[in-house]
Parts: structure tokens; sequence; C-alpha cells
């Protein structure tokens, strides 16, 4: 399920990052359903280069 920020508690992105995330969950839904990545290759949304899991700097 996507979450997005009107579905969470706190402040509410502004207008231009919502269509920023939303153009890339897009993308990334487009991607999983070519077949190019598996789904136990890739079952949630990226993680950027430099994150870890939930949001933490890699080591």
């Amino acid at each position: 399920m996507d979450e997005f920020s009107e579905d969470l508690d706190g402040p509410a992105l502004p207008d231009w990052a919502e269509e920023v995330m939303a153009k890339e969950r897009a993308w990334w839904r487009l991607i999983r359903g070519t077949g190019a990545i598996a789904p136990d290759q890739l079952s949630t949304e990226p993680v950027p280069p430099g994150v870890g899991e939930a949001g933490t700097e890699r080591e």
C-alpha cells in the first residue's frame, strides 16, 4: 500500500514535492511492471544511495 503525505500525521509536503514523489512512484511501478526488476529484487520503493534502512545513514 502506498502512503501519501495526506494519509500521514505531520505537516504536509509542498505541492512541488508531492509532484516529484508521485512521478518517482509512477516510474518505479512502471519498471516493476516490465519484469526488468523481479519482485524479490525490489519489493519496496528504492532507497537512495547513502541511506540505510528507515532513513539511517550507512556506515
